[in-house]
């Protein structure tokens, strides 16, 4: 009888050792899956820090490169150099287009006297060139110029470096821009010869009578001393 004890003691000893190590294997099959995925997140981690700081060195190079190519077009020559040439541009091309306007005015003044349609509206019509100007400035602020530059439009907003117009463009835009205010002044000036005339519009018309009347009287001066001299002539015949 105390033998059967003894074994069956020894049976259950038995098992709950077997057991006890079963628990254990379990666990140690749990950890290692679970350090196999620790590690697993870790290659991952290490591989997208690595991504993440090629990433940030290529975005480096890029904002590098893109500032040692800008910084050109801000520098205070190449500003002084597109404003320069953009404004003498326009100026001379603004005169160039009212010189063939006011051409234009002759003509229709020689061929329909003063009222011909050019003639009369001359003034105007040498807002043209302004309103060229203007129209070309909007055009190109407004629906050609791009915001971002175009090779980045695949990229995210966060990402798109600013668009630097060429030195040409730019110029281009300057002598459009400047070549709307001076058709904006010639328009103003118009309304104010045609409605507000001002001291200036007023002096400019004195001083045109006054050389008017004085031609007059130089022309009567010089008749009258060809008629003194027709007389003297008759007298001596």
């Amino acid at each position: 009888m105390a033998k059967k004890e003894t074994a069956e003691e020894s049976a259950k000893a038995l098992k709950q050792q077997t057991q006890s190590t079963l628990t254990m294997a379990k666990q140690v099959a749990v950890a290692e899956i679970r350090a196999s995925e620790l590690q697993t997140e870790a290659k991952r981690a290490v591989k997208v820090a690595k991504g993440a700081e090629e990433q940030l060195g290529a975005v480096a190079t890029e904002y590098q490169d893109f500032r040692q190519s800008a910084a050109p077009h801000f520098s205070s020559g190449t500003r002084l150099l597109i404003d320069g040439a953009g404004g003498m541009s326009a100026q001379a091309l603004n005169e160039l287009m009212n010189w063939g306007i006011r051409a234009a005015a002759d003509w229709s003044e020689a061929s329909s006297g003063k009222e011909g349609l050019i003639y009369r509206n001359v003034d105007w019509l040498q807002s043209i060139p302004g309103g060229i100007g203007a129209a070309m400035y909007m055009v190109e602020m407004l629906l050609l110029r791009p915001e971002f530059d175009p090779r980045d439009k695949e990229r995210l907003d966060g990402e798109r470096r600013p668009y630097v117009p060429s030195k040409v463009r730019a110029g281009l835009t300057e002598l459009a821009k400047i070549l709307g205010h001076l058709g904006l002044s010639n328009t103003i000036r118009a309304l104010r010869f045609r409605y507000w005339e001002s001291a200036d519009e007023r002096r400019e018309k004195d001083e045109a009578v006054k050389v008017r009347d004085e031609t007059i009287e130089q022309a009567r001066a010089e008749i009258a001393a060809l008629r003194d001299q027709v007389k003297t002539l008759q007298a001596k015949e």
